[in-house]
């Protein structure tokens, strides 16, 4: 009893705190909350045995109502049914370079703690609807797209799915349908599938920067790390070799994941940090800001490693 008394007045006083502190002392309040989240439980009593682990679930939908998520966000699911346990998140984090620059595989490793999903693709969510698609018709797709994105506010995220499958089989030159079918899939926790969809859209409009970045973004959650650094460098016409360049490129993207952060808008936020933490291979403020975007959205594994990190970081 007295243990969760303590807990209840350490999350207030945390509470308050993050409501007084300056945006630059975000890490430190991030920090504290993750440690004190997972050191103030009380152990099991040692008489009870303890049932062995539960196996991995496996792939689910999305969730429908949003979960609790943001709705800048569009209603992200909240990840409270992450399948990872603190042992095993933990465990795959690094633990003996937190002082040092994070290479790839660790970098890897982190990355691997946020929620994964594989999503139905457009074919099974149409179903047998799909012969009412006939591809050529783009003012639907555009009356589909506008459907999608108030279901995005509303936090439906299967009916916004469905409807972004809808309009761009009715018209695949709809480069805009196509975006934001992967940033959501790819924000949803399913890579593999939102670099598909934007691989659809370059065929449309290659070179725009935008889906460079973000083709960058499936890339790093699917651990090709060389190939975002080079994708975010073409987004914005920087040389990928250049050290001042990438630099300054890591501040860019950290200066507008804390702009999202403050707007709640935390699924892009962490979009942007997870760029900044690449190309500054873990630099304290985007680690902190990783770990502060995570918590928002539900991922307190993930978070509590990236807390970690930005704490001993901090303090070398």
């Amino acid at each position: 009893m007295a243990s969760l008394l303590a807990t209840l007045m350490l999350a207030g006083a945390v509470g308050t705190a993050l409501l007084l502190r300056p945006s630059h002392d975000l890490w430190s309040a991030t920090v504290s909350w993750a440690r004190a989240a997972h050191h103030s439980i009380d152990p099991p009593p040692a008489a009870v045995a303890q049932p062995p682990p539960a196996p991995a679930p496996a792939p689910v939908e999305e969730s429908v109502d949003g979960g609790g998520a943001s709705s800048a966000d569009g209603g992200l699911p909240s990840a409270s049914a992450d399948p990872a346990p603190a042992a095993v998140a933990l465990a795959a984090a690094p633990t003996s370079s937190h002082t040092a620059e994070l290479g790839d595989d660790q970098l890897r490793q982190l990355f691997a703690l946020e929620r994964q999903l594989q999503l139905p693709d457009c074919r099974q969510r149409l179903g047998t609807g799909a012969r009412l698609h006939n591809g050529a018709s783009p003012k639907k797709s555009q009356a589909q797209l506008k459907t999608a994105r108030r279901w995005l506010m509303r936090g439906n995220n299967t009916e916004a799915l469905r409807l972004l499958c809808s309009a761009t089989a009715h018209f695949a030159g709809n480069v805009a349908a196509w975006q934001a079918l992967a940033e959501l899939t790819l924000q949803l926790g399913d890579a593999a599938q939102a670099k598909r969809d934007i691989e659809q859209a370059l065929k449309r409009k290659p070179n725009d920067a935008t889906l460079l970045g973000l083709l960058g973004d499936a890339h790093a959650m699917l651990g090709d790390l060389t190939q975002s650094r080079a994708l975010w460098a073409k987004s914005q016409r920087v040389s990928a070799s250049d050290p001042a360049s990438t630099r300054r490129l890591a501040q860019l993207f950290a200066s507008i994941g804390e702009r999202n952060l403050h707007d709640t808008s935390y699924g892009p936020a962490l979009v942007m940090y997870r760029r900044a933490v690449v190309l500054s291979l873990g630099d304290t403020t985007p680690s902190a800001g990783m770990g502060e975007a995570l918590r928002l959205l539900g991922q307190p594994q993930a978070a509590l490693a990236w807390a970690d990190r930005a704490a001993a970081r901090r303090q070398r």
